[in-house]
């Protein structure tokens, strides 16, 4: 799982300066694309296999007894970088 939770995070980072340092894994998925994230922050690609990112927290809105709308602008902002 944590090889999987790398490799979806090398799909994010292009940038040179932003290599994985020389102790992570190949990435063994670098040209899957992402058709949607999911309210729990899911990722969900093009051909159906659902994603999870290990590592990253995101706000869990009135289950973390904050407002929807901090939930609500962390999925978007994953969603923009997918």
């Amino acid at each position: 799982m944590r090889l999987l939770a790398l490799s979806a995070l090398a799909l994010f980072v292009s940038s040179p300066a932003l290599a994985l340092p020389a102790c992570a894994p190949p990435v063994e998925i670098a040209d899957l694309a992402i058709d949607r994230v999911e309210v729990n922050g899911v990722l969900v690609a093009t051909d159906g296999r659902a994603l999870k990112l290990e590592g990253v927290l995101l706000p869990g809105g009135a289950r973390d007894h904050a407002p929807k709308d901090i939930q609500q602008r962390a999925i978007a902002a994953l969603s923009d970088l997918a």
